[in-house]
């Protein structure tokens, strides 16, 4: 008699967006004296990487093109890390980063500017930087930074602890992620004992992976020994489709609209998913715009999401409170559930 015990590792890395709106940018930075340019640092953005914050800043300027004394010729806008918040080990990073600066953070736009590395960010050093021309900049104010304001859009792609998985124990680090995945029995009907219907369409699966991670499928599955089909008919297929995949491979299309994002969310909720709600909402907290805003907090109350994620959310309002109080839609929202916003 013989048995094989399988595990896998795999690069594990995640992927963070920080967004900073400079409004009233003439008012700090002098843009008719390149002498007195000046300077800004951003607040610090805390981002969640296994448990631990990453701390980073961005940093705007002057620079002088040739000495200390020279007129500066360059804007430059740089990122900083400044280590983990909890100062255990402040040894570095590596991860790939992209830098962009234009009036939506869109660099199909010719007026967006960007740069892309992936490179090692020592403690407290601005390594990562987009130098623009002052004159190009200038001469793209109505483009680049319409109604006086500026919005620097950073993207990190940071290495996390390797993802480990197999079948004969739970090897994963990753407490947010399923403990084994399974992409090869994903939508498999080979070794598949229960169906999932939605508005027509089937789907195959597996009780055992499906009591494994959510409570409530466990209910359904135990409570009578002839269940071969599970009836989802107020969710959308394709939501009913990506929760299915989160729970065999541990991860979802990304690229969706937040609006599919939201209702997954819903459907994480619903079925006790509670790493597969984080992905959501963490997902959403990226995708954040003055119209959606409100819909999106509302969702983190009602859906009792982490009070740390709900943060920015939270953070996003107090930015852009002087537009929100002008976005009707924004303002019923806030009005009807002034809870979900303090």
């Amino acid at each position: 008699m013989s048995s094989e015990l399988y595990c896998s590792t795999k690069r594990n890395t995640y992927v963070k967006i920080l967004r900073w709106d400079v409004f009233d940018l003439d008012w700090h930075f002098d843009l008719n004296n390149l002498a007195k340019f000046g300077s800004l640092s951003s607040p610090v953005y805390g981002v969640d990487n296994q448990g631990e914050k990453l701390e980073w800043r961005i940093h705007m300027c002057g620079e002088n093109s040739r000495g200390m004394f020279s007129s500066p010729k360059w804007v430059s806008i740089s990122l900083e890390y400044l280590g983990r918040s909890d100062k255990s080990r402040n040894s570095g990073i590596k991860c790939k980063y992209s830098i962009q600066v234009g009036a939506n953070g869109d660099k199909d736009k010719e007026s967006c500017f960007s740069v892309s590395d992936r490179q090692r960010f020592s403690l407290n050093a601005a390594r990562a930087s987009l130098r623009l021309s002052f004159d190009e900049f200038l001469k793209k104010r109505q483009i680049l930074f319409p109604e006086n304001t500026l919005r620097i859009t950073v993207q990190l792609e940071v290495d996390g602890k390797p993802l480990h998985t197999g079948n004969s124990k739970s090897f994963s680090e990753d407490s947010s992620l399923p403990s084994a995945s399974f992409p090869e029995l994903l939508y498999n009907k080979k070794f598949s004992d229960v169906t999932i219907s939605c508005e027509g369409k089937t789907f195959p699966a597996h009780k055992i992976l499906l009591a494994h991670h959510s409570n409530v499928f466990a209910k359904m599955l135990s409570n009578v020994e002839s269940v071969h089909e599970i009836p989802i008919n107020d969710l959308r297929p394709e939501t009913v489709k990506d929760m299915l995949q989160y729970i065999y491979t541990g991860a979802f299309d990304k690229s969706q609209k937040w609006e599919h994002v939201l209702r997954l969310l819903e459907c994480a909720s619903r079925f006790e998913l509670n790493s597969l709600k984080s992905a959501c909402f963490q997902q959403l907290s990226s995708s954040l715009t003055d119209d959606n805003i409100g819909e999106i907090c509302l969702a983190g109350h009602v859906f009792h999401v982490d009070e740390k994620m709900r943060q920015a959310c939270k953070d996003y309002c107090r930015r852009r409170h002087c537009q929100l109080i002008n976005n009707s839609k924004f303002r019923k929202s806030f009005v009807e559930n002034v809870d979900a916003f303090i």
